[in-house]
């Protein structure tokens, strides 16, 4: 699995805000998303889905950011933890269930799913 995420700026240069999402410079429009206070933005072309996980299966030696599988209508999605990925520090809660507090927005990338969890 190789998957890069790289941390934007809270406003975007050249973006537009519509009930869709942000539209960029050059018209395509993305889902955008908060961690930790930055904004970051995955073109919509490449949304599968947007949920609030309520179960998440461990994965037995996965790295660290891979907070494990869940099912999505029949198909394995890995959940990908991005504060873990971008090496931030973890939510203040940590008796809050993942449901409560997370959003997870699934995405295709080379032929996979894969779910990013977001604040």
């Amino acid at each position: 699995m190789s998957m890069t995420l790289t941390a934007g700026s809270a406003t975007p240069k050249v973006a537009t805000q519509s009930a869709a999402g942000t539209v960029g410079d050059e018209g395509e429009i993305f889902v955008t998303f908060t961690v930790l206070d930055q904004c970051f933005g995955v073109p919509v072309s490449r949304v599968q889905d947007i949920l609030m996980p309520d179960r998440i299966a461990p994965v037995p030696l996965a790295p660290r950011a891979v907070r494990g599988a869940i099912n999505l209508r029949g198909r394995i999605v890995t959940v990908i933890d991005v504060r873990s990925r971008l090496g931030l520090p973890a939510r203040d809660d940590p008796e809050d269930s993942v449901a409560q507090r997370t959003m997870g927005v699934t995405v295709e990338h080379r032929g996979e799913f894969y779910t990013l969890l977001v604040d």
